[in-house]
């Protein structure tokens, strides 16, 4: 399985989290720094973060080549 390349920004971020990737993402997962599963959404850009509590959270974007996950601080 290959890991999908993406990027997510800003880090930390506050209000709106931004993820490019050259690949075609379907699904973006967030898990807490526990690896509870938060939310599953459909891809979009940007995904507002403003009413999670600040913390530790791991990205996973997955698309048909695979998956992978970003640590992402929000604040």
């Amino acid at each position: 399985e290959n890991a999908v390349d993406f990027s997510v920004s800003p880090n930390p971020v506050t209000d709106v989290l931004t993820i490019q990737s050259t690949e075609s993402i379907h699904v973006v997962r967030i898990y807490n720094v526990q690896g509870a599963l938060l939310t599953t959404i459909s891809f979009t850009e940007t995904i507002d973060v403003s009413d999670f509590p600040a913390g530790i959270y791991m990205i996973e974007c997955l698309s048909t080549n695979g998956s992978a996950i970003k640590r992402v601080v929000k604040r």
